[in-house]
């Protein structure tokens, strides 16, 4: 299983999906994340050099050598979902070093555990939470941004 055959799932099924998964849910999200990549492992190309790169989480845990054409990865090897994330990442690095992570756990007063884009620790110890929202243009997308800010709205949550 890959992020790239369960999106390919997901998107090409016309009346409904069963997904059969044995082991924990944790394991089928991972699939979600930039880290869950297939594609990004390939280092061929018929067309073009490959550009080998060391990639690391988030959490910094090293995922090994990707293609930084295929992966969108910051200028300190974290990889993120986007090509803009890519930006606000290396931006934050410069005006902020340190004192950000990317899609860290945050859990609220419901047990629900969310991973906003970005954690920002400020110099008077405040907490920001930054999403970056790139695709409000689609109604599901939006849609899932509201249940987002409204589940945030309860402001009881954990770092």
């Amino acid at each position: 299983m890959s992020r790239e055959l369960l999106y390919t799932a997901l998107t090409r099924q016309t009346n409904r999906i069963v997904i059969c998964h044995e082991g924990p849910l944790e394991d089928l999200m991972e699939l979600t994340r930039a880290s869950g990549s297939d594609t990004c492992r390939r280092l061929t190309d018929l067309m073009a050099q490959t550009n080998p790169f060391p990639v690391t989480t988030a959490a910094g845990t090293s995922i090994g050598i990707l293609d930084a054409g295929l992966a969108h990865v910051t200028d300190k090897g974290i990889l993120v979902r986007s090509k803009n994330e890519v930006i606000i990442a290396d931006i934050l690095d410069d005006i902020a070093p340190g004192a950000w992570a990317y899609e860290q756990p945050l859990t609220g007063a419901d047990g629900v555990t969310r991973y906003p884009d970005f954690t920002i620790s400020t110099a008077d110890g405040r907490t920001i939470f930054w999403e970056h929202l790139g695709m409000l243009e689609d109604p599901g997308y939006t849609a899932g941004w509201e249940r987002k800010r409204t589940w945030t709205d309860l402001r009881q949550v954990s770092v």
